[in-house]
């Protein structure tokens, strides 16, 4: 794996965020804490071709993905990134690149963006923002002018100035942000995480079918 190098600054200034960060998501502070999402969202037609995509490093957001291609019965596309990231070291790096805004190394996305939409994107949220791999994605030329559905997870807070952050920059890319479903997940089981992705199709449907299965 290529280790990217850093300089004292960065180093220094990276160290403290770490800190903050392990201590704000840490299971004690979110106890109790829930999502409040209350936007409506118009559901496309069942004729809409979607597509999930999802970058997951400990494998909630590929249970999100499973679960919404059973719902919507949709194909799913896994973003991968070029070096395996495992332990502490992905841990920093992961961070490094959301703290700087930096682009992921992912490998070819090879699934044609064409005939689908909208497009799903399952991700989780990293020090307020979407995973690197994530924006990375959705910075991909093809997916300009087609409606964008993001689930974003999280241990239990997402400040709302940070996700109105994400918002403006998203909506200024030349997508169509449809919405942003927040996923609380903590401690959650596979089972929980589940039936959380039912919940938020039951409030707020991508799909006409998906809300009529339900």
């Amino acid at each position: 794996m290529t280790r990217r190098k850093f300089n004292r600054k960065q180093w220094l200034t990276f160290a403290v965020v770490v800190f903050l960060m392990s201590w704000f998501y840490s299971p004690l502070y979110y106890q109790g804490l829930v999502s409040a999402e209350t936007a409506q969202v118009t559901p496309v037609s069942p004729q809409e071709k979607p597509l999930i995509v999802y970058f997951s490093l400990t494998g909630k957001n590929k249970i999100i993905s499973e679960e919404l291609q059973k719902q919507l019965n949709a194909p799913v596309a896994e973003l991968k990134l070029v070096s395996e990231r495992s332990g502490i070291w992905g841990f920093i790096v992961s961070g490094y690149e959301n703290f700087f805004d930096k682009d992921a190394e992912l490998q070819p996305f090879t699934t044609d963006l064409a005939p689908h939409n909208p497009i799903i994107i399952c991700s989780p949220v990293w020090m307020g923002k979407l995973s690197s791999p994530a924006r990375t994605f959705l910075k991909n030329p093809a997916l300009k002018g087609k409606d964008v559905y993001i689930f974003a997870s999280f241990n239990g807070h997402w400040a709302e100035e940070k996700e109105a952050e994400q918002v403006k920059n998203l909506t200024g890319s030349g997508i169509v942000l449809k919405n942003i479903y927040r996923m609380v997940l903590g401690k959650k089981t596979e089972d929980e995480i589940k039936q959380e992705v039912l919940k938020q199709l039951e409030q707020k449907p991508i799909i006409q079918k998906a809300a009529k299965a339900l």
